[in-house]
């Protein structure tokens, strides 16, 4: 049977339309079931999804690429929505466990597909250096291998009642001086150079407000911060007032830190040493009104630096010159992006009583698009060092571009 083109293609257009349909179904079902299944006791042997928290995606086992560092093996990729490469069935690595047993913290498990017989997640033993890949270059790679990697289950966070309010190992905040309506921030970029990790210092930035109300929060990720406990920073458990802990940057992934220099103490970021216990990096939040031992999200708090027996304090008046910024560069690099007031921050031996700080929460939609662009910026660096080692110009003009791109 002959038809014209137009109902060919009024034909395809309600094809599309079903399968869209369908789809949003699946979804909609797949979460129901996942609500369902939140809570119980994951078992030996069952079908389970890997969904990679940082970007809210799927972890899953590409059907056409294969893998970067071992081309004998399939990439792992992650997907924005379920298939059925998204299907794994989880195993215990050794025989002290079995199928049909309750999974367990710090047991070690592997991962078969569930699609494709015979295929497990696998940790490439090169890096990605090793076969000319710049992007994460010192990092291994997980592929679809038949030959499996096993992997030790870790808990981050047990969820608990009345809990959604409090500021846990992990939070995402913005730290508000109150009295002079500006948050902490600091610039920079984890991605660049090493030497170019961190653009501004530590300080303070204004944000305008009518009659002493801010219209919004910031957006901005210069004014993220993570709350880490010193002993545990990947327990995902309520941070109490008193604790130590730990404030890191989230854009430079560097961490607040009070350093003695010739000419006294100074606010700065700086990388966490891990060999030692590194005290330059560790608070402690006190609450400005007495409060239930776990922090709240907007809670007021005092912030002490206990191993020089200092607080964190505004120095009023004093006004922060940006040190990156030079009017007479050429190109974009001259234009001044923003023209919000700077203030000094420092420390005091003794507490101030308007010296208090905001503990606003970062709302989640701000922090997937975060997590998004951090996934980016390093693509852009890899493909700015690539291009850097090759001799055509073509590739050197849009290198130099990027990296104006991505150093601002």
């Amino acid at each position: 049977m002959l038809t014209s083109g137009r109902e060919n293609k009024h034909g395809d257009g309600m094809e599309t339309q079903t399968a869209e349909k369908n789809a949003k179904i699946e979804l909609k079902n797949n979460e129901l079931e996942q609500e369902h299944q939140k809570g119980t006791p994951v078992l030996y042997g069952s079908v389970i999804q890997l969904l990679h928290i940082y970007s809210n995606k799927y972890v899953t086992i590409s059907t056409v690429q294969t893998s970067k560092t071992e081309n004998t093996n399939m990439q792992m990729r992650l997907l924005s929505h379920d298939s059925e490469n998204c299907l794994f069935r989880i195993l215990p690595r050794y025989k002290v466990r079995s199928v049909g047993d309750e999974v367990r913290m710090e047991d070690q498990v592997t991962f078969s597909s569930e699609k494709t017989e015979g295929q497990y997640i696998h940790t490439s033993g090169r890096v990605f250096r090793q076969v000319g890949i710049f992007l994460h270059e010192n990092c291994h790679e997980v592929n679809a291998s038949a030959t499996e990697s096993g992997y030790t289950v870790k808990s981050h966070y047990r969820s608990m009642p009345n809990e959604e309010s409090s500021i846990k190992g992990g939070s995402i905040v913005r730290l508000f001086h109150r009295e002079l309506e500006s948050y902490l921030v600091a610039e920079g970029s984890f991605a660049n150079e090493k030497d170019k990790v961190v653009i501004e210092e530590v300080h303070l930035r204004k944000r305008k407000s009518e009659h002493g109300k801010l219209k919004a929060s910031s957006t901005s990720a210069i004014t993220y911060w993570q709350i880490e406990k010193d002993k545990e920073p990947l327990s995902g458990q309520v941070v109490s007032w008193g604790e130590r802990c730990r404030i890191k940057h989230l854009p430079t992934r560097l961490y607040l830190a009070i350093v003695k220099k010739e000419n006294g103490y100074t606010v700065t970021l700086k990388r966490r040493e891990l060999d030692k216990t590194d005290l330059d990096t560790v608070f402690r939040l006190f609450p400005v009104i007495e409060e239930d031992a776990g922090i709240q999200f907007d809670s007021y708090a005092r912030i002490n630096h206990p191993h020089t027996k200092t607080w964190l304090v505004a120095r009023k008046g004093e006004r922060y010159t940006r040190q990156a910024f030079d009017p007479d560069a050429p190109g974009l690099a001259s234009l001044q992006w923003d023209s919000a007031e700077l203030l000094q921050i420092g420390v005091r031996n003794q507490m101030s009583y308007d010296d208090a700080f905001a503990t606003e929460q970062v709302d989640d939609n701000l922090i997937q698009k975060f997590t998004y662009i951090a996934g980016v910026v390093p693509v852009f660096q890899a493909y700015i060092k690539e291009k850097s080692l090759q001799n055509d110009k073509i590739g050197v003009k849009k290198s130099s571009a990027m990296r104006k791109v991505c150093y601002r």
